[in-house]
């Protein structure tokens, strides 16, 4: 007999396996010279064309702050970074194709350049508390790199989220769904 949790639930816990999946066994499979995919920004992006409501923000606020508790140094950046990436997602996903797969790409690449652009530029007001994983390499370049592996990486994490009503919301789309209500965050 299968539980069904409440979709809040749902997205919470396939937020810790994602915190869990990104920081332990993708940073073990991926070489060292590559980064590890945002796994939480694919779960940005599904929720970003599917939950343009009040819990869509909590959701997504509540992701970011997973990652903030996983750096252990500042609370915040991470949940602030999410927060304006959900809204910038939320004013696009009415106004292009959410569902194609390279439209998943391209949206959680973009989400991982603008959200880890945030991220970086939050914590740079704190610079003591900031060192790029980089290494040398330039930040840009590495936020690019970050977001082209994360936007490749997104069709995975997607089909994984298949057996998730976040998948099911995003499958229907928000177009299908809310298009004769008028209903959505704006």
């Amino acid at each position: 007999m299968a539980i069904k949790l409440p979709f809040t639930l749902q997205v919470l816990m396939l937020g810790i396996l994602g915190v869990l999946l990104q920081e332990i066994v993708l940073d073990i499979i991926f070489p060292a010279w590559l980064p590890v995919p945002h796994v939480l920004v694919v779960f940005l992006v599904l929720l970003g064309f599917s939950e343009h409501t009040l819990r869509g923000c909590l959701l997504v606020f509540c992701l970011g702050f997973l990652l903030d508790l996983n750096a252990g140094n500042l609370l915040g950046p991470w949940a602030g970074a999410f927060m304006v990436t959900f809204v910038l997602l939320a004013v696009l996903a009415q106004r292009i194709y959410v569902d194609s797969v390279l439209t998943l790409v391209a949206m959680v690449s973009l989400a991982d350049f603008v959200t880890t652009t945030v991220y970086y530029g939050l914590v740079t007001f704190v610079p003591e508390n900031f060192v790029f994983a980089g290494g040398k390499q330039s930040p840009w370049i590495m936020i690019a790199l970050q977001a082209l592996v994360s936007g490749l990486f997104a069709p995975v994490v997607a089909r994984f989220c298949k057996f998730s009503t976040v998948h099911n919301k995003v499958s229907t789309g928000f177009r299908n769904q809310y298009a004769h209500e008028g209903k959505g965050l704006w």
